[in-house]
């Protein structure tokens, strides 16, 4: 009974060694998100905290913020819809390529490289769209040093040839990695609560 007992514990610990060695990569880069969200966060205190805003100038720029996240919610949707589209015909290539070792067409794979460069104009075109709504009306609310606040506090690494940035780009930089990253909800309805 003990040897029975010492063999069961001696293979658990076996197969409890090999089990960290079996996790797949993308489930160890998975439980670094915690981290990097922590990451993230910090960096949208970096560049708003600095803008020194009043609880009254962000209660202002919430409901832009508020359309932009509901805009983004609905483009993903259709998004998602022009994906499922052509989903079937991706799991049927996919399942000949696994079990018939079919080399997948060319006809498929433009319709999915379509479908991704489709999926990316209309994404950027809802951001440009986004950015410029609350790029027009922060001119309106946020006062000439605050505004140049913004231009400075994000910072964008360029090369040699790179040509500088406009105040009014950096601005709209600024809006669209910082203002409507989604950390940065959130962190200004306490901002506008005065917290």
């Amino acid at each position: 009974m003990t040897r029975r007992f010492l063999a069961v514990l001696a293979l658990l610990a076996a197969l409890m060694a090999v089990a960290p060695a079996q996790t797949d990569v993308r489930d160890i880069r998975r439980q670094a998100e915690p981290f990097l969200r922590k990451i993230q966060i910090l960096e949208v205190y970096n560049n708003l905290l600095p803008i020194l805003m009043t609880p009254e100038q962000v209660k202002k720029i919430l409901p832009l913020i508020e359309a932009a996240r509901q805009e983004e919610r609905d483009e993903a949707k259709k998004e998602l819809e022009m994906m499922r589209e052509v989903e079937a015909e991706l799991d049927a290539a996919l399942k000949e390529a696994k079990e018939k070792g079919v080399v997948p067409s060319k006809e498929v794979f433009a319709k999915l490289q379509a479908v991704d460069l489709a999926v990316g104009r209309l994404r950027q075109m809802m951001i440009q769209s986004n950015v410029a709504k609350v790029f027009e009306a922060l001119k309106t609310i946020l006062n000439p040093g605050q505004f140049r606040a913004a231009a400075g506090t994000f910072t964008i690494p360029r090369g040699p040839d790179d040509p500088e940035l406009s105040q009014d780009e950096l601005v709209k930089r600024w809006i669209q990695y910082i203002l409507l990253e989604p950390e940065a909800y959130p962190i200004l309805i306490e901002m506008s609560r005065g917290e």
